[in-house]
């Protein structure tokens, strides 16, 4: 609704069968089917494995945009891929673990 207000959905009206196909395509496997898979993969291997395969799909999509469409690779991308990559460092790496702090301890009898 907003976007008919501020005339922002005035391209769409422009529309032909190819744009359409692909604006369908895009909603069937983009997302529908992306979300199964998502969720399929939930149910079979840790959130935390599901979560790293979601973090990693942007950064294969630019790389393939870059190598196949010449999309520029630019410093803000190659920081963007460095810290995905750091977080999902973060994120796998079994560092010290400490066990969780008693808080209502008894005092020793």
């Amino acid at each position: 609704m907003i976007s008919c207000w501020r005339g922002s959905f005035a391209p769409v009206t422009g529309f032909e069968a190819p744009q359409w196909l692909a604006a369908v395509y895009l909603g069937a496997f983009g997302s529908a089917l992306t979300f199964y898979l998502w969720a399929f993969a939930l149910e079979r291997t840790t959130p935390t494995r599901v979560a790293i395969s979601v973090t990693v799909n942007p950064i294969t999509a630019s790389l393939v945009g870059a190598a196949l469409l010449d999309e520029p690779l630019r410093w803000n991308l190659v920081a963007g891929i460095v810290t995905v990559f750091a977080g999902i460092w973060i994120a796998t790496t079994k560092g010290r673990r400490h066990a969780p702090a008693q808080l209502c301890a008894k005092p020793p009898a």
